[in-house]
């Protein structure tokens, strides 16, 4: 992974994508197409599957909200 990339994981825009998407997520280069899709981090995407896995650890741990 690129150093500093990973950063861009704090960024408001790149969370918001897990807002009214269903778990499991999955991520994802390039575009997503379904609705549980996450597009990683550009040159991040041992990150973005971090943050996503701890996305889905929270929701695990809040009883399944989705």
């Amino acid at each position: 992974e690129t150093p500093g990339l990973g950063t861009k994981a704090n960024d408001v825009e790149w969370l918001n994508q897990f807002v009214l998407k269903t778990s499991p997520y999955k991520v994802v280069k390039g575009k997503a197409e379904a609705d549980n899709e996450v597009v990683a981090v550009t040159s991040a995407t041992v990150t973005s599957k971090a943050v996503t896995a701890g996305v889905e650890a929270a929701i695990a741990f809040a009883g399944g909200l989705n």
